[in-house]
């Protein structure tokens, strides 16, 4: 035995000596200056031998850098470790390079000591050029740095810049989380001035595969597109998101630790894309006066690639990161870009504006300004004078008869810069109820409930409904006009960064409240006047990075009312721990409201133990006099709650489904005097097919409760425990035509069933066209509804919701939009019920009088004709057209009548152009 082993290790070493010996390739260069920079730089950062041979490749010259021969094995091993550097490099035979060798440029040169800066590489550079990187820690990625570039955003990646750079290549399949390698290849390049980041990116896949559907700026559909992650606080603090799809259409954002994106940020950058015949390609520039830094000598940033492929529903990333990992903002890929620090700058934002109101008889002229100052890196000023906030986009149509506010999210320019350091909690970001990426996946139907933040700070309050008027006895004032927006004279928000610390200041001044009247004894018109309010807020926040996360935050919030003023205080922590696996986040909040003084704290703690599974739980108390309602947004006071659940997801190994996820949650709340008042278990199946559709199954049960709200303090009573499923499908939205649909069957909270179904299809015969549709009708029994006092009503209700969006683009920037929503309802009393003067089930109560009836019908419309021109980034012209109503009940009336009511009896008709262009300096 040991001599046949000993014969056969001697054949193995036969067997490697006789293999052919092969050289590791970094790059091909036309220019032989670029080659022989190249060839500087890799050897500076990789400590090996390197020579460039000149070879002829279909009759072109091309000058390779090269290391010495050697065995496939040490090769292979050399293209690992350039490749954990960001080299993109290959194996050659050295028969197949003696082949294409026509001459020998250079010989083999020793390795430079690593104090040696290396020059950059590429074209169009010029005398003082800066080194690389002087950050030599493993897996930075040194970008070349240029004094002067000549790159055109047009989609193209031809301009000699980038063809004379190796790009790299590094991406893995991370949605479904398979960890495979792609379908088709991503070969992305960095280029940086003093001005801004270069990104490209060349595409590879089928030209008839392609998805480049047009939207909206910062609207999600699945289509093809190249997003970059930049975070250039380097520590994983903050970030800022780019994305280009592959017809032009441009989305940003930003990111806040550890993985919240939102859309709520618009950026002065350029991207574009081009379709080529092997795919497509995409370019940005991203300048650095738009971002904050902090001071720093040797710059870096963190990045994460993402390109999405829609006719697959894959998404590749470099680094790997799925998106339900235990880590993002912690584990992004590092790039040095040493010397980078934003010049001051100054963009000015005027507009003009003129407004029709056809209800009123009224036309209306404004004028204003935003600004944005960048006096360092790491500060940043902005304010608006007379700002416009007209109505260029429209919110949802919302039916809420309940005793809790409906949450709208803030779409204004000015109160979306530099928000990030105003976010205290996880809490606040309503994309978190997402169980999947935006933007990608089947077609989903409209929820059955509308996700809610918790925040002290949500500005859409701010020039908002004034709230705090009381309104005269004797007076009527509509609730349309209760309702319109308050004038803002001026706002004014600083942010900044010292060190560790970050910090941010805000404050916005309104006008004085005007509201009309009438007198409800003579009939005359009354103006009811009250001062406007002012807000202030401060925030400072103390982050440490590197093994984890640790954190500590203050925020202060002011509102001056009438008679008195709303002071919030809040203290928040957030701890991640190196692995990410486990995070902790908590707030506590002290109010005080005219002399009332109240108390809340919550926590959340999220356990990831592995890809597969995911654990949450939380614990809330706040007390029944804390009130951040002047200026944030909670729920509701007077809780005790408790939740934990998991959540399971595999994307491996399956042979039928491409992805399975699994969820269970319980929830447990009770009011301070001890009734319990949202119990609840919650269980969701999804199965996605390989066809790229979906199936889901949701399952909730709720045990018998009390409510202490819907009164509207009249009083506390009993309900009933119930049931809720609901069963959905939705077919791969990449497709020209997709669908979905659901059904849903429900209990109301005193018995009897409720019946929803949802049928919706999306039409995108081209890139420029698409016609979505959604259609909801539901069967009502026994839907209890706040009447008055104490009195109560069952009632057997109809319910239409259609809502319609078209979209027709001329080209990326050139948008016609058309938007209809629509809610109608038609009930019928069944039963009229109280709440009882002790505790217990609500009881019967006397039919009303002197008509025997409290029928009743609901129809409200919203639609909307808009243009827009994006005449550069941040520079618009819209032309608006928005048709409202909200009409009163009318008990006899058909749906058909309901709705050709709402559109010949509006309570909004007004049309607006509006211009807004940005001067920077």
């Amino acid at each position: 035995m040991m001599r046949i082993a000993v014969t056969f290790a001697c054949l193995l070493c036969a067997l490697h000596s006789l293999a052919e010996e092969g050289s590791a390739v970094f790059g091909s260069w036309q220019n032989p200056i670029y080659a022989d920079r190249a060839k500087l730089h890799i050897a500076d950062r990789l400590h090996v031998s390197t020579r460039i041979v000149t070879v002829d490749i279909k009759g072109s010259i091309y000058h390779r850098v090269i290391s010495d021969p050697g065995t496939e094995e040490e090769i292979r091993t050399l293209i690992a470790q350039a490749s954990a550097q960001g080299f993109n490099s290959w194996f050659l035979t050295s028969s197949k390079l003696t082949a294409a060798t026509i001459a020998v440029e250079h010989d083999s040169s020793p390795p430079r000591s690593p104090s040696t800066k290396p020059l950059a590489m590429g074209s169009n550079t010029t005398a003082g050029q800066r080194p690389v990187s002087a950050i030599t820690n493993e897996g930075t990625v040194a970008i070349p740095f240029f004094e002067r570039i000549d790159i055109t955003i047009d989609g193209d990646v031809n301009e000699s810049a980038w063809l004379d750079l190796a790009g790299t290549d590094n991406m893995v399949v991370t949605e479904p989380d398979t960890g495979a390698k792609p379908t088709y290849p991503t070969v992305s390049r960095f280029i940086y001035t003093n001005e801004g980041l270069y990104v490209s990116a060349v595409m590879s896949q089928p030209r008839d595969t392609i998805v480049d559907r047009l939207s909206a700026r910062d609207q999600n559909l699945n289509r093809d597109s190249f997003h970059i992650t930049l975070d250039p606080s380097g520590e994983g603090l903050y970030g800022y998101w780019f994305e280009v799809s592959a017809g032009g259409t441009v989305l940003d954002g930003k990111v806040v630790p550890e993985r919240a994106f939102s859309e709520q940020w618009d950026g002065p950058w350029q991207g574009a894309a081009s379709v080529t015949e092997e795919g497509w390609s995409a370019e940005m520039f991203l300048p650095w006066s738009m971002m904050a830094m902090p001071q720093s000598e040797a710059r870096k940033m963190g990045f994460w690639l993402r390109r999405k492929v829609a006719h697959l529903d894959e998404t590749y990333s470099w680094p790997a990161l799925p998106f339900r990992g235990p880590k993002f903002m912690t584990a992004l890929k590092s790039m040095a870009l040493p010397g980078v620090e934003p010049r001051r700058s100054l963009a000015i934002f005027p507009y003009a504006s003129a407004t029709h109101d056809e209800i009123k008889g009224e036309d209306d002229y404004e004028a204003g300004l935003d600004f944005s100052y960048r006096p360092s890196s790491n500060l940043q000023i902005t304010g608006t004078v007379n700002p416009d906030f007209g109505a260029v986009e429209s919110d949802n149509v919302v039916i809420n008869l309940s005793a809790f506010e409906t949450f709208f999210p803030e779409k204004r320019l000015f109160f979306l810069e530099g928000n990030e350091v105003f976010e205290t909690s996880p809490r606040s970001d309503i994309n978190r109820y997402n169980s999947r990426p935006l933007g990608t996946g089947p077609r989903a139907t409209p929820l059955t409930y509308e996700p809610e933040p918790t925040t002290l700070l949500n500005t859409r309050r701010i020039g908002g409904a004034a709230k705090h008027v009381d309104i005269p006895t004797g007076v009527d004032v509509s609730g349309v006009e209760q309702s319109k927006p308050t004038d803002l004279l001026a706002a004014i928000k600083l942010v900044g960064q010292s060190g560790q610390l970050r910090y941010g200041v805000l404050g916005a001044f309104e006008d004085d409240v005007e509201f009309a009247g009438t007198d409800t004894e003579t009939g005359a018109s009354v103006t009811v006047e009250a001062p406007g309010r002012d807000f202030g807020v401060f925030r400072a926040l103390y982050e440490q990075t590197g093994e984890g996360r640790r954190s500590i935050g203050y925020m202060g919030t002011l509102v001056t009312l009438p008679g008195d003023d709303s002071m919030v205080h809040g203290v928040d922590g957030h701890i991640l721990t190196s692995n990410g696996k486990w995070r902790w986040d908590g707030q506590y909040f002290y109010s005080q409201v005219r002399g009332t003084e109240g108390h809340g704290i919550f926590h959340d703690i999220s356990y990831t133990p592995n890809r597969n599974w995911f654990f949450r739980g939380a614990l809330d108390w706040l007390d029944d006099e804390v009130d951040v309602s002047h200026l944030g947004f909670i729920r509701r006071n007077d809780i005790i709650t408790g939740r934990l659940g998991a959540i399971r997801r595999q994307s491996r190994g399956m042979k039928h489904l491409r992805s399975l996820r699994n969820s269970l949650f319980m929830t447990t709340q009770w009011n301070n005097d001890g009734f319990a008042n949202r119990l609840g278990i919650y269980t969701n199946q999804t199965l996605g097919f390989n066809n790229r559709s979906e199936f889901k199954f949701t399952l909730n049960y709720f045990p018998e409760h009390w409510d202490d709200r819907n009164s509207r303090g009249h009083g506390l009573y009993k309900l009933d425990s119930r049931w809720f499923s609901q069963i959905g499908y939705g077919s791969d939205t990449a497709k020209p035509f997709s669908w979905s649909s659901a059904m849903t069957a429900e209990q109301e909270e005193l018995g009897g069933w409720t019946y929803t179904s949802d049928l919706g299809f999306t039409y995108a015969p081209s890139g420029r066209f698409s016609l979505d549709l959604d259609l909801r009708y539901r069967k009502r029994h026994g839907w209890l509804v706040y009447r008055d006092g104490r009195n109560f009503t069952t009632y057997s209700a109809d319910e239409m919701k259609p809502t319609m969006s078209a979209d027709f683009f001329f080209n990326a920037r050139h948008q016609l939009r058309m938007t209809l929503q629509w809610a109608g309802i038609k009930a019928r009393d069944e039963d009229y019920l109280m709440v009882p003067l002790s505790e217990g089930a609500l009881i019967q109560r006397p039919i009303p009088s002197p008509d025997g009836t409290e029928d009743f019908t609901i129809s409200r419309l919203t639609a909307q004709i808009r243009y827009r021109w994006e005449i550069g980034p941040l520079s618009d012209l819209f032309v608006v057209y928005t048709r409202g109503s909200n009409i009163p009940s009318q008990i006899d009336s058909g749906f058909d009548d309901l709705l050709s009511d709402a559109f010949s009896e509006p309570i909004v008709d007004v049309f607006v152009v509006k211009l807004r262009y940005r001067f920077g300096l």
